[in-house]
């Protein structure tokens, strides 16, 4: 896995999180920083 950072809310949220990272692992083209 690649190295990626991400900015959001969890407090709480803990699924969301997981889909969030999950979402952003299987992109084939990585987001611009």
């Amino acid at each position: 896995m690649s190295a990626i950072s991400i900015v959001t809310l969890a407090k709480g949220r803990a699924e969301h999180l997981y889909n969030l990272v999950l979402g952003l692992t299987r992109q084939t083209t990585p987001p611009r920083e």
